[in-house]
């Protein structure tokens, strides 16, 4: 059965990798953590960004940096690393 859950994070975990390259993404002490590849400018912090993202859970972290992904975007495309 730990086999199975390992493989499910693994899964999801390359998923958001895939998803959000701006982001390295890693799961430590049962914390879904993401850290911002690149600068956080003024203006990406005016619009929200943050450095790091730490969730209890992938789907959580997904749903945060689908957030996020969207205030790097209202800032434009010159803000992707």
């Amino acid at each position: 059965m730990a086999e199975v859950v390992e493989n499910q994070r693994d899964r999801l975990l390359h998923a958001l990798e895939m998803t959000y390259p701006g982001w390295n993404i890693t799961v430590e002490d049962g914390w879904w953590i993401a850290e911002l590849c690149g600068p956080l400018t003024p203006q990406l912090s005016k619009a929200g960004v943050v450095l790091y993202v730490r969730r209890t859970d992938g789907v959580a972290l997904g749903a945060a940096l689908s957030q996020q992904a969207a205030r790097r975007h209202s800032v434009g495309p010159c803000t992707f690393v």
